[in-house]
């Protein structure tokens, strides 16, 4: 697991080599408006290390999942989306179009998506 990886486009964007918009950060993760939304809020949260969607599909990184997960609720709360509702979305073994781990918050979605 790397630190930042040259190639990859999220880290780009944490170390503000690309533009984004924010949405929330701490220490460990960051949340980002979805360049190509899929819905009318779509927000990517990451973690701001490297860390590849192999890295954490296993039982040893289930702390990895509290920690991204209390970032979701976080940005699901700032986004008052608790009360509208949401869609969480993670992507692998061949939906993902990138390795960097993230997790898709998505609403506004037509009530026969919800």
């Amino acid at each position: 697991m790397a630190t930042h990886s040259q190639d990859c486009i999220f880290c780009k964007i944490i170390a503000g080599e690309l533009e984004s918009t924010k949405v929330w950060e701490n220490s460990s993760f960051i949340a980002i408006q979805n360049k190509y939304p899929e819905a009318p809020i779509h927000v990517l949260v990451m973690p701001k290390l490297h860390i590849e969607k192999d890295d954490v599909m296993t039982v040893k990184t289930q702390p990895f999942w509290g920690d991204i997960m209390s970032a979701v609720t976080e940005v699901i709360q700032l986004r008052k989306l608790d009360t509208q509702g949401y869609k969480l979305v993670i992507n692998g073994a061949g939906y993902n179009h990138l390795e960097h781990e993230h997790v898709h918050i998505m609403s506004g979605l037509a009530e026969n998506e919800r």
